[in-house]
């Protein structure tokens, strides 16, 4: 591990990875209260392979270095894999929700600034919290739900931006 200028970094060209803002907001808060402890990958030219987001909230959060693992042993198309590859893993894991509710109760922390405000209830519900905006495979958004003819919107899970 070492530490790397923020300005030294660049955004892998094939990066697929969006973060939306509230997101990134959430990233700002748990570093400005726990500091920077997740180190990114990066590769040989100090491109970003796994963490881009969390540099971009660094940024945001005012740091100007942070920790990075620097990769040497892949090949640039492993490279690319491994970026999607890790990125893909941390959708894989679901929550335990009793244990979470205990465990946020217990720690006596607001959780609310790092993206769990109505998190616990929408589990409670039955509801993938942080997903109720994915719509079922091939169920379209009904327009009428946008009063603005010059609307815009941003998909919270993938970055995507459409309008009317």
């Amino acid at each position: 591990m070492e530490i790397i200028k923020i300005n030294d970094l660049k955004a892998l060209s094939q990066n697929v990875r969006n973060h939306p803002e509230r997101q990134l907001e959430a990233m700002v808060c748990s570093i400005r209260d726990f500091g920077f402890i997740n180190p990114i990958i990066i590769n040989a030219e100090n491109e970003i392979l796994v963490g881009n987001g969390r540099v971009e909230a660094a940024k945001r959060a005012g740091l100007d270095e942070i920790p990075a693992i620097r990769v040497t042993n892949l090949t640039p198309d492993q490279e690319r894999a491994f970026a999607i590859i890790e990125n893909k893993l941390t959708e894989e894991g679901s929550w335990d929700y009793e244990l979470l509710n205990s465990e946020i109760e217990a720690i006596g922390i607001d959780m609310e600034q790092y993206g769990f405000d109505n998190f616990l209830e929408q589990a409670a519900d039955g509801s993938e919290p942080g997903r109720e905006h994915i719509k079922a495979e091939n169920e379209e958004l009904s327009l009428d739900l946008f009063e603005d003819e010059e609307f815009e919107y941003t998909c919270d899970a993938c970055g995507f931006r459409f309008n009317k």
